[in-house]
């Protein structure tokens, strides 16, 4: 929970953290890792420059007003957007892991459009190869061929309220649920029974 909320408020800042966890764990070529170094010393070095500027010209309610508030902003909406299209769901495929949306009302076809049809998100991932144009035509074979139950929503505040409800256990995965089984199953095995001698307490209490 407390990672879902640092990532909601402040994710312009937090979601490159991970990012770098898995390039430090990661099994990359020395050639990637020097293109990376490469990469994260640019930003290093154009942020000195910013904030030399800056600092020079005192310009920080400039900066902020113009900068971090659309920058914080565009992350919440980034968050919430990938959480409403996993949060909460347990399925074993990627068809039930995604939320996917489905919208033919001229104006939703128009956002759906300037997001890239990322909404159609369940295609997407059944097969990254699918042009973002062709995923509304391939969402019905996609979902034609699905194992078990797919999510889908006829438009994303659906899709929004369904993942706000999973804010208070954020989770996504089947292998919450084979923990949860895993757990009780143990409870089950360790529980006493009625043919377990249990012991009984014969002495007395003394201050």
């Amino acid at each position: 929970m407390l990672a879902a909320f640092l990532e909601i408020v402040f994710g312009f800042v937090y979601t490159p953290v991970p990012f770098l966890r898995a390039v430090l764990v990661g099994k990359l070529t020395p050639y990637e890792r020097r293109l990376i170094a490469r990469g994260y010393a640019a930003c290093l070095c154009f942020w000195a420059v910013v904030i030399a500027v800056v600092s020079h010209f005192g310009w920080w309610m400039l900066l902020f007003v113009g900068l971090v508030v659309p920058m914080m902003l565009a992350g919440m909406l980034q968050t919430l957007n990938k959480f409403e299209q996993h949060l909460g769901l347990h399925g074993q495929t990627v068809l039930g892991l995604t939320r996917t949306v489905v919208d033919k009302h001229r104006l939703s076809e128009m956002l759906s459009a300037a997001m890239l049809y990322s909404d159609y998100h369940g295609p997407h991932h059944r097969n990254a190869k699918i042009l973002y144009h062709h995923l509304p035509h391939a969402t019905p074979c996609a979902l034609a061929s699905a194992r078990e139950y797919c999510p889908v929503f006829p438009n994303i505040i659906r899709a929004t309220v369904d993942m706000l409800c999973c804010l208070a256990n954020p989770k996504v995965g089947p292998q919450w649920i084979e923990h949860k089984e895993e757990r009780r199953s143990r409870v089950v095995a360790d529980a006493p029974t009625a043919l377990t001698p249990q012991p009984v307490f014969t002495g007395s209490y003394q201050d």
